[in-house]
């Protein structure tokens, strides 16, 4: 499944809960709020595309993992102002640090 705002389900919280992984816990290391995840969650939201690459980079789970079986209508993958735009490069910011901040720990405790 190819990255895109993709609408979640329940599924995303089994797997979560399977995992150990806390929503609370789930949300800071993905650079989220709780709320971004529960409204993802309910339905309310789809999640975007760095979110998804986030929870695959940090925990393994795929978007297809937690998508809805039947297909969904594409969503579209541009941000609609400059507002939205801004805040998409900042989220994949957070997400680039996140990751080279854990390649750093990592390689420091090995």
């Amino acid at each position: 499944m190819k990255y895109q705002n993709v609408p979640v389900t329940e599924k995303l919280s089994q797997i979560l809960t399977e995992k150990g992984i806390s929503m609370i816990a789930a949300s800071k290391q993905i650079g989220y709020s709780q709320n971004y995840l529960s409204n993802a969650i309910t339905g309310d939201k789809k999640i975007s595309k760095s979110a998804s690459i986030a929870l695959e980079h940090f925990f393994g789970i795929k978007p297809e993992d937690y998508a809805p079986e039947e297909p969904q209508e594409e969503a579209q993958e541009e941000p609609q102002t400059d507002d939205d735009e801004q805040r998409y490069f900042d989220r994949m910011a957070l997400v680039i640090y996140a990751s080279v901040k854990k390649a750093v720990i990592d390689a420091m405790n090995s």
